[in-house]
């Protein structure tokens, strides 16, 4: 192999690894949880479809947020902003929050992103969360 054929072969060799890094990420590759036991901890993802029009995308998130056992929705098209919240047990009338964000990118990319939070001395599983926001997230391509 001459000296211009391997450099073509790395050429393409790095361009196919480029192309797999911008990939876009899963929902549960995107989830992060931020804060502490005591100060509260925030749960985040988000995810970005294709194939789907911002109506469609945002109707299926709030319908998937209200079947996720959320009270109190709210949502508001022109903002792309879904809130409602879980009562807390034992949280002496306490609510965790969730905002989903439905936002339309170049392209016809939709994002959704879906937060979760719990207040300070608030426990929840990690896992059980994730779940419950991918369903959210995931939404649009279901």
């Amino acid at each position: 192999m001459n000296f211009r054929t391997m450099t073509a072969a790395m050429a393409v060799a790095i361009a196919s690894v480029a192309s797999i890094n911008t990939a876009a990420a899963s929902c549960e590759e995107n989830f992060v949880v931020e804060g502490s036991f005591l100060k509260g901890k925030q749960f985040k993802t988000w995810v970005e479809h294709t194939g789907s029009n911002y109506d469609t995308a945002f109707r299926k998130v709030a319908q998937e947020v209200a079947a996720g056992g959320f009270g109190a929705v709210n949502s508001s098209k022109d903002t792309g902003i879904i809130s409602a919240g879980q009562a807390v047990t034992m949280g002496e009338g306490s609510v965790a929050p969730v905002t989903a964000i439905v936002s339309e990118k170049a392209g016809g990319v939709i994002r959704v992103d879906a937060n979760f939070s719990i207040a300070g001395m608030q426990a929840t599983s990690a896992e059980t969360v994730k779940t419950g926001l991918c369903k959210i997230a995931n939404a649009p391509g279901a």
